[in-house]
C-alpha cells in the first residue's frame, strides 16, 4: 500500500460521518502501520545488506592482511633479538644457569606470579645472561612498562654488582 493510497484513506475518512469513521478507523490504522512497518524494515534490511557487503568487500581483508603483517614483522623482530641475545652470550661465554625467577622477585621486585610467568619465557629469549635485556625485546615481549622499568633496572644493578665483584 502507498502513500497515495493512505491520502485516499484519509480523505474518505474526513467525509465519512462517525459510524463510518469507527469501522474504518481501525482498517486505516492497521493499514497505516503495515504500510510503515513494511517500508521501514526493507530499508534496514537493504541498509544493513549493503554494509555488510561493504564490510565483507573491503575492511575485511585489508585487516587480515595488516594482521598477517604486523605477526610476521613482530616474529622477526623477536627472533632478531634472540639471535643477537645468542650471539652477546657466546661471546662473553656465560654458561651457568642463572634463577630467573629470582631476579625477576629479589631484584626487580615484580609480583610473584608476575615473576613465574616471564621466567619461563626469559631463558628462551636472554638465555642465562640478565646483562643482554634490552628494552625493546621487553616491549616485544608484551611486558607493561611499569615492569620494564624495573628489570632494567635489576639487570643494570646486577651488572654493577657483577663488575664490582671482577
Amino acid at each position: 500500500m502507498s502513500a497515495i493510497d493512505n491520502v485516499d484513506i484519509l480523505r474518505k475518512i474526513g467525509k465519512a460521518n462517525r459510524e463510518e469513521f469507527s469501522k474504518d478507523f481501525s482498517v486505516w490504522c492497521k493499514t497505516i502501520f503495515e504500510s510503515m512497518s513494511n517500508e521501514y524494515v526493507s530499508s534496514l534490511e537493504a541498509e544493513q545488506s549493503n554494509v555488510t557487503s561493504r564490510v565483507a568487500r573491503n575492511i575485511r581483508p585489508r585487516t587480515n592482511d595488516e594482521n598477517r603483517m604486523r605477526m610476521e614483522g613482530f616474529q622477526s623482530s623477536i627472533q632478531l633479538e634472540k639471535d643477537k641475545t645468542r650471539r652477546e652470550q657466546v661471546s662473553s661465554g656465560i654458561n651457568a644457569h642463572f634463577d630467573w625467577k629470582e631476579f625477576l622477585c629479589k631484584s626487580a621486585l615484580l609480583p610473584e606470579e608476575v615473576a613465574t610467568r616471564y621466567a619461563l619465557t626469559f631463558p628462551r629469549i636472554f638465555g642465562d645472561n640478565p646483562q643482554v635485556i634490552r628494552r625493546k625485546s621487553l616491549e616485544l615481549m608484551g611486558i607493561p612498562e611499569q615492569y620494564i622499568q624495573k628489570i632494567l633496572r635489576a639487570a643494570v644493578l646486577l651488572k654493577d654488582n657483577t663488575e664490582m665483584k671482577e
